[in-house]
């Protein structure tokens, strides 16, 4: 799947975040972002490795901007980030064309990439 991924941020090409904006807000709005794509109905941990992935990546990118922020700059940015993401995918848009999202991960993924460096996603292991 990184591969796929990978790919598809060369394809996309490269992040287009404002330059002013700080690490810590990117990092919580690509949290948030992704947390709203999976949805409210998706499998429990455990039970599909691709959403487990993108929940660990969800989970290091919250890590890393608690630690650059403080806990409760990442609530209070994490709820606005939540409102501004379901308010411009409103039940007429929402989920948004397969494009848009790719192209939105991609940039997620190019943000966070770093952090995989030191915590590679845990893959099942092959028995």
């Amino acid at each position: 799947m990184w591969k796929i991924v990978g790919v598809s941020a060369l394809v996309l090409g490269p992040m287009q975040a404002n330059a002013s904006q700080p690490l810590e807000e990117r990092l919580i709005e690509c949290a948030v972002m992704i947390e709203v794509l999976i949805g409210p109905d998706a499998p429990p941990r455990g039970e599909d490795l691709q959403t487990d992935i993108w929940r660990d990546f969800v989970d290091m990118m919250t890590t890393e901007a608690i630690r650059l922020g403080g806990q409760s700059y990442v609530e209070d940015v994490s709820m606005a980030k939540r409102n501004m993401w379901e308010a411009e995918w409103n039940e007429e848009n929402f989920p948004p064309p397969l494009d848009v999202r790719m192209g939105l991960l991609s940039e997620c993924v190019g943000v966070g990439d770093y952090l995989y460096r030191d915590n590679p996603p845990r893959l099942p292991s092959r028995s």
